[in-house]
């Protein structure tokens, strides 16, 4: 269960050269050991806003306070209790893996045996110990993004950053490292902020979630409360013969018939059995769960689609897989 605020963000604007508002009064706060969604397309504001927070870069105005440090001025201190998985690759292909981890954990004040121990500790974690000392392009994209996280995680972090954690990967790496994100807050309860455009992402990993859309938050909440908002999911039937009858809780619409269900999936069988039972021949049953997509359409009056700059990333990360 979450508990108190670690991460408080107030009013953050940033504008760029050419008074570009890439962030524009945005507002949220994270709870320790939860997972905290950032959800928007290409643009929306989210990197800027975790390169903010992580003291990447500065902010035109605003707050953003962190374990009771505060920035500007306590940027130093805040690097320390801070890890950062960004959207670029950041494993260096002419170093090992261990050789990188190395790396990453002297940057961060690391040294001797304890460092030693944590980096073959973390190596084992994440499934990398047998391909610790082959280079990052024999590494497949899931291994890749993996030492990165371990990169990120090296020093032991209470909170930590993913900038599009699982963009350009395949179906099967993707799910392997959303066991890992999720054993990152059971297993040794860290904080985790990510942005993700990915609405299944959202859903299934995220405690919470904040819908942002050109340089503002549209929206914050639990993904079911959210969609609940929306309104409710539904289960439509495509009967052999048009309905003659009424249908208690039912829409009719000849040999249409669509029942209203907050849990879609769950009623199926019983609206299935009420049909058949009372003579009807079932053709088709289809249902429609309200999505995160429902929810961004509703609050955004848009839709959140992939963009160039996704295949942009994953050809990057093919590139430097093969050339090492």
């Amino acid at each position: 269960m979450a508990g108190q605020s670690v991460l408080e963000v107030k009013n953050l604007v940033k504008t760029f050269k050419g008074d570009i508002r890439a962030v524009n009064g945005v507002s949220f706060e994270v709870k320790e050991g939860e997972i905290f969604g950032i959800l928007g397309p290409n643009g929306a504001g989210k990197s800027t806003t975790m390169k903010i927070v992580t003291t990447l870069i500065g902010m035109t105005s605003g707050e953003v306070t962190m374990f009771r440090m505060k920035r500007p001025n306590d940027d130093g201190k805040m690097r320390a209790i801070l890890g950062y998985l960004p959207q670029d690759i950041s494993s260096d292909s002419a170093l090992t893996g261990y050789e990188n981890m190395l790396l990453s954990a002297r940057l961060h004040g690391l040294r001797g045996k304890g460092m030693v121990e944590r980096i073959n500790s973390i190596l084992k974690t994440m499934q990398l110990d047998s391909a610790k000392d082959r280079l990052p392009s024999t590494y497949s994209g899931g291994m890749i993004r993996k030492l990165e996280l371990a990169q990120a995680l090296v020093h032991i972090p209470k909170i930590i950053f993913m900038d599009e954690p699982t963009v350009g990967l395949d179906p099967s790496a993707r799910a392997m490292l959303w066991k890992q994100i999720t054993q990152l807050k059971e297993q040794l309860g860290v904080t985790v902020v990510m942005t993700t455009h990915d609405m299944n992402e959202a859903d299934q990993l995220c405690d919470r979630v904040a819908i942002m859309n050109g340089g503002k938050i549209a929206a914050i909440g639990v993904p079911a409360d959210l969609k609940s908002r929306v309104g409710e999911g539904s289960i439509i039937f495509e009967l052999q013969n048009p309905v003659r009858r009424k249908i208690k809780n039912a829409r009719v619409n000849g040999n249409m018939i669509t029942f209203v269900s907050e849990k879609p999936e769950n009623d199926l069988p019983r609206y299935l059995n009420m049909l058949v039972s009372g003579g009807a021949v079932v053709k088709s049953a289809a249902v429609k769960e309200i999505t995160l997509d429902d929810v961004f359409m509703k609050f955004t009056g848009g839709k959140i689609e992939e963009q160039a700059n996704w295949r942009t990333i994953k050809t990057t990360r093919r590139v430097a897989r093969r050339l090492g």
